[in-house]
This record gives C-alpha cells, structure tokens and sequence, in this order.
C-alpha cells in the first residue's frame, strides 16, 4: 500500500491478489480523496508487478481534477438498454452513440466483435447524453 498526494488529492494505490477457486485474480485500487465526504476509487484488474504495473501505476498517478470550465463543458451520459429490430446492425446503434469512438465502444460494451450479426429481440447497451 503506497499513500501520497497525486493531482492535488490524498490518495491511496495499493495492489493485490484475490482468490477465486483455482485462479488468482491480480487487482490494483486506487482511491482519493476529493474532500467534503466525496472519494474517488478505480479497481483494474491486471498485473500488480512488472512492465503492466509500472503502466497502472502511471495511470494512477495521471488522476487530476477537472477545471471549472472543464466541467462545465461536460454533458452527462447515460447508457440506455435497446431492443434490436429487424435490420439493424453494429454500425447503425454505432452512429446513435455519444462517443466520438462510438463503434468500438458498442462493441465493447456488448461484448461484440465487428461485423457480428445483431439478432432481433437481443437487448444492447447504448450511451447517449441524459435528458
């Protein structure tokens, strides 16, 4: 476990290993604190050592708090559960996110691989901004 300050913030890295069954699950947690109560925490799963760690570890430490200005440029976003119709397709619930990486994030979120075929009914996940 590793206390500092990073971008500001009191915060907490720390890295470990879980148990399930047979495996070994390597986590690593940060947590900071943004005052008045309020925290900040990530949880990656990957390795705690080597090459991967030293990469979480800079990831970690990149944490800052937005500007003012910053936050106000932000819109929120939800993520809306949609019925697949006949027709559609990757590209077309793609180019209804809000996300300037739309197709890849549809893909991840739904655990699709490209060109994958929607079958009618299946329920998909899609980002759009909050009304």
């Amino acid at each position: 476990v590793q206390q500092g300050v990073i971008g500001g913030a009191p915060a907490v890295l720390a890295a470990m290993t879980v148990s399930m069954g047979n495996q070994v699950l390597p986590l690593s947690v940060a947590a900071y604190d943004a005052g008045d109560g309020q925290a900040y925490h990530f949880l990656l799963a990957g390795p705690p050592g080597g090459a991967n760690g030293n990469a979480v570890n800079e990831l970690f430490n990149s944490f800052r708090f937005l500007t003012p200005q910053e936050a106000a440029s932000l819109t929120p976003r939800v993520i809306r559960s949609v019925r697949v119709g006949p027709g559609d397709n990757i590209d077309r619930f793609a180019a209804a996110m809000d996300d300037p990486n739309g197709r890849a994030l549809f893909l991840t979120i739904n655990g699709l691989v490209p060109n994958q075929r929607l079958e009618p009914g299946r329920l998909v996940k899609i980002v759009v901004p909050a009304r």
